[in-house]
């Protein structure tokens, strides 16, 4: 009997530990609306995050389909009806309609999300201030050996208990500033702070993209519009990305830009339209793509000498508090000679 006991402890604390280390994930995943009419997918392009769906509702009169050129989704027939699929890996997803697939074509493009870690100790959260952007994750992993929480002081998310070892992760889609505690010490405070990802609109018309070059700050998206009369894309010279075929009506295309650099595209029906997206890094003040004393002594002019503005306005913001301040050279100061925090 007592052998018996003991078994059926261990194998208690075995499912117990089992469960415990497997919890830990929070989804806020958005569902979004594809509108399949006759003849065409509206919108013909969209950008989500991965771990989003989509969902196609046939408002047309005749059967459509959404299917995958890949083979990763199909919905069958769809007579008055809708077909939701849930994308968890990044990437470009083109798809058609299989009754009609010369005019109706489609693409999906999934970009991954940004994830931050925050290491919860005995008895602190590290780092206790975290500014991300809209869209991106937070994972909390208890590296103490006590147990702690990570819990909104409004009610927004609650890890429960995490043991030694286990983590939470919650993604972030609305801006605004988040404060949580550890309910188990309630002494443990953090804070999360979501700055909304700035849109930049590009007009495609017939036959040219406007503005031809943009220039904006990582974490920025830009939307391109179709806008003219006949089909165009906007398709990346290095295969970053492919909008697919964007009707006019107007039709869309986003994508956000986490990297500097310098992004050339065309457009595949008419090679001749060109354009660039110029990506700059929070903090790169002067636009020479370092962050030097260079930046400290371009913002110290521009705030108090009357010199140019930072261009784009956002790329002398190095502390994400959307705003160009004295903080913003002090946080570089702090940066570059002192070992604090590269901007955001």
């Amino acid at each position: 009997m007592f052998l018996a006991k003991r078994f059926f402890f261990g194998l208690s604390l075995i499912l117990l530990f089992s469960v415990n280390f497997s919890r830990g994930e929070s989804s806020t995943s958005a569902l979004k609306t594809v509108s399949v009419v006759d003849f065409a997918f509206v919108p013909s392009a969209d950008t989500i995050l991965a771990g989003d769906s989509i969902r196609w509702i046939n408002n047309g009169g005749v059967p459509h389909t959404s299917t995958s050129d890949s083979g990763v989704w199909d919905s069958d027939s769809l007579h008055s009806q809708s077909f939701a699929f849930k994308f968890n890996n990044p990437g470009s997803y083109p798809y058609t309609c299989q009754y009609h697939s010369l005019s109706m074509t489609g693409t999906i493009v999934v970009k991954p999300t940004q994830l931050h870690n925050v290491s919860i100790v005995d008895f602190a959260f590290s780092p206790q201030v975290d500014t991300i952007t809209a869209g991106d994750s937070i994972k909390w992993t208890n590296n103490g050996l006590a147990s702690h929480s990570s819990t909104s002081n409004t009610a927004v998310w609650d890890s429960d208990t995490l043991q030694p070892g286990e983590f939470f992760t919650r993604q972030f889609n609305t801006p605004g500033s988040f404060p949580y505690h550890c309910k188990v010490h309630p002494f443990m405070t953090g804070t999360i702070v979501v700055k909304p990802a700035a849109v930049h609109t590009v007009s495609i018309i017939d036959f040219a993209f406007v503005p031809q070059t943009d220039t904006i700050t990582a974490a920025d998206s830009v939307r391109w519009v179709n806008n003219g009369a006949v089909f165009h894309t906007t398709t990346s010279n290095t295969s970053v990305w492919n909008s697919g075929t964007l009707s006019p009506g107007p039709s869309s295309f986003t994508r956000q830009f986490s990297t500097s650099g310098s992004f050339p595209y065309q457009c595949k029906f008419h090679p001749s339209m060109t354009g660039t997206i110029l990506v700059r890094k929070r903090g790169d003040a002067n636009g020479d793509s370092k962050i030097t004393v260079s930046d400290v002594v371009y913002l110290v002019n521009y705030l108090f000498k009357g010199g140019p503005v930072p261009n784009p306005f956002l790329t002398g913001d190095a502390n994400c508090d959307t705003k160009v301040t004295i903080s913003d050279v002090v946080y570089l100061v702090n940066y570059l000679f002192k070992g604090g925090p590269p901007p955001c």
